[in-house]
């Protein structure tokens, strides 16, 4: 091989280096691109809940009881009449929605007054009438009751309910044997005076305090 000939191979040889390398360098630069990152995605806040309001229970109706004790011209013996007021006032409890108080001996205008007196509790009139043509007659037997109320409404006195009950009613009921005398008495004077006590919570029960308007 002449010089030239050994020139030229070589000339070609570093020509076809440089070409391999080019093409190699540009392969390399077109590598992929790696795909972007998804975005991550920004929280919604979640509405704050509002507050539910508290729902406001109604004031308990305040309600009188007293009970006429007729002062020193009683038909029938004390305790009678503390029966009564005390059966009528423990019914009348089992409304929830009322406040009972205990006013004690009064008498029917002292219950008016009172009852006029009032912004917006009720007044519960009791008396024990006598099964009897003879109005001071006096009794020792529980059948000669009639246990009378009225409720009065506040500010007006209007008589928003009354009723007379007789206790003999309930001388045959939820008695299984004869008891005795003592405790046949406290019965009929008790269911009388429960009797009563539903008739003033039936008026709460259909009108309310609204009713007086």
């Amino acid at each position: 091989m002449t010089k030239l000939a050994s020139i030229a191979a070589v000339l070609v040889l570093l020509s076809l280096t440089f070409v391999f390398g080019s093409i190699s360098h540009a392969q390399s630069g077109r590598r992929a691109a790696k795909p972007p990152s998804p975005a991550v995605p920004t929280p919604t806040p979640e509405p704050t809940p509002s507050p539910k309001a508290t729902p406001t229970s109604k004031p308990p109706i305040n309600v009188v009881v007293g009970m006429d004790g007729n002062g020193g011209f009683q038909n029938f013996p004390s305790y009678f009449y503390t029966t009564v007021l005390e059966s009528f006032i423990k019914e009348l409890s089992k409304e929830a929605r009322l406040d009972i108080v205990n006013g004690g001996d009064i008498t029917r205008g002292e219950a008016t007054k009172k009852a006029k007196q009032e912004k917006e509790g009720y007044v519960v009139h009791l008396q024990l009438g006598i099964e009897s043509m003879n109005p001071g007659a006096r009794s020792n037997d529980a059948r000669d009751v009639i246990v009378e109320y009225i409720l009065m409404a506040p500010a007006t006195t209007k008589i928003e309910a009354s009723d007379r009950i007789n206790a003999r009613t309930y001388q045959n009921r939820g008695i299984l044997r004869q008891p005795t005398p003592g405790i046949y008495n406290d019965y009929m004077l008790e269911e009388a005076a429960k009797a009563a006590a539903e008739g003033v919570a039936e008026f709460f029960k259909r009108y309310g305090p609204a009713h007086q308007n």
